[in-house]
């Protein structure tokens, strides 16, 4: 699962840092669909490649689809 055309920011409100951007790949939500993810949990770069990991998710940040 991976997201394109992403950012990572927080809301003035809360502390914690969120992702945003189109998502690929997920099992319920279509592909190309603009997300927000939950809080992120840890990032994380692999084999030359980013990620982030929620309570639930792990994607793949990714600059196109």
């Amino acid at each position: 699962m991976y997201l394109t055309d992403w950012m990572i920011g927080n809301p003035l409100y809360d502390e914690r840092k969120f992702a945003s951007g189109q998502v690929y790949g997920h099992p319920t939500i279509p592909d190309g669909h603009h997300v927000r993810t939950s809080a992120i949990q840890r990032e994380y770069e692999e084999d030359g490649k980013k990620f982030i990991q929620t309570m639930n998710n792990i994607y793949e940040l990714r600059e196109e689809a």
